[in-house]
């Protein structure tokens, strides 16, 4: 006999700085860029039942869910020129920012509002079994910033899985759990028709040794 109890769950969350001070240089000097910072801020939560019996124990149902917010710490001011003469007045230029810049983490990772000066993303995993996994997404930046806007969806599956079930005394069970094969697809739909992104889409085969 085994037992099902909704006996796990997780709730993460973390901060991460990416820090320099050098720039990229143009055209023999006359024009630079800052090689960015970089500064993410997210929460997430994995929540699941868990089987357990005399020979196997697996999760049956699994749920991951991530958000967070990413800021590139560096501000750029353009040019200030006099409409009547068009001349340049103050050249453009930039700065870096200091701790989160302008990420907000109430407002944008917990409340889920968009900001226009950084980049929002979001995801969810729903796993059966170890086997297949079942994935959904969303990535949000500004028009005026970069405009890449697009979701997500995919699947993938990993044969470490089927152990769970057959355990590991017979000879297949011993070959997949030490061996991982795992196949992963993922569509990507952007919300302009032409957009460079559009239609673009992800597939990888992965074999992994196990110990």
């Amino acid at each position: 006999m085994g037992n099902f109890g909704r006996n796990f769950g997780e709730l993460s969350g973390g901060i991460n700085n990416n820090l320099g001070n050098q720039t990229v240089t143009y055209l023999e000097g006359v024009s630079s860029d800052p090689l960015p910072r970089y500064a993410r801020i997210g929460l997430g939560f994995n929540l699941g039942i868990l089987y357990t019996s005399d020979k196997v124990e697996f999760q049956p149902v699994a749920f991951k869910w991530t958000t967070e917010a990413n800021d590139i710490l560096v501000r750029r001011y353009p040019p200030v020129i006099d409409s009547s003469t068009q001349t340049v007045l103050r050249d453009g230029y930039w700065e870096y920012q200091t701790g989160l810049g302008d990420i907000n983490f109430f407002d944008e990772v917990i409340l889920g509002h968009t900001n226009a000066q950084t980049v929002k993303k979001k995801g969810w995993e729903l796993n059966f079994c170890g086997l297949l996994s079942l994935r959904g997404g969303r990535f949000d930046e500004d028009p005026n910033h970069g405009n890449r806007r697009f979701s997500t969806s995919g699947w993938g599956f990993r044969t470490s899985g089927i152990t769970r079930w057959l355990g590991s005394e017979n000879v297949l069970g011993f070959i997949l759990n030490h061996v991982d094969i795992r196949y992963d697809h993922s569509d990507l739909t952007t919300d302009e028709e032409n957009h460079p992104l559009s239609g673009t889409k992800f597939d990888s085969v992965q074999i992994i040794i196990l110990n």
